[in-house]
């Protein structure tokens, strides 16, 4: 009979537990007057669902892509944004931008990491070789 009443609460507690975050994607795109893809949005959320004071999360991801009026695309941006009260300290998590030839190959490419603490920015020429390449770290201040 306890057991019973253990699987009973076990399954409960489970089934109560099981969808922690609420999740939504909108999509959004914008095209050329002959019909071709000019830009493509997505921006999508995660938080949590039971909000408690010390133990809040929320999230949002931002993609954007842009195109030339060939199809091939022109730039490419990622953005990671959080909101939370555990965790890493930055409010920007990672900032992923990308820039390509007509011909699309990589023309520049730049990672920001935890509120551009961190950041490295590479340019490419047309054969897709290293042209330049900066690195800097911002030091934070106690």
């Amino acid at each position: 009979m306890m057991i019973r009443h253990f699987y009973i609460l076990l399954v409960a507690f489970l089934l109560a537990s099981c969808d922690l975050y609420h999740e939504t994607e909108s999509y959004t795109t914008d095209q050329y007057e002959n019909g071709a893809l000019k830009a493509v949005k997505i921006r999508s959320s995660k938080k949590s669902r039971k909000f408690e004071m010390h133990d809040f999360y929320q999230r949002w991801d931002n993609e954007y892509a842009v195109y030339y009026k060939n199809g091939k695309k022109k730039s490419e941006s990622k953005q990671y944004y959080k909101r939370s009260t555990y965790g890493r300290p930055c409010a920007e998590i990672l900032n992923t931008y990308k820039e390509f030839y007509e011909d699309g190959t990589l023309k520049l490419l730049q990672n920001d990491k935890c509120d551009c603490r961190t950041s490295i920015t590479k340019e490419f020429d047309k054969k897709g070789k290293v042209i330049s390449k900066k690195k800097s770290h911002l030091r934070r201040v106690k």
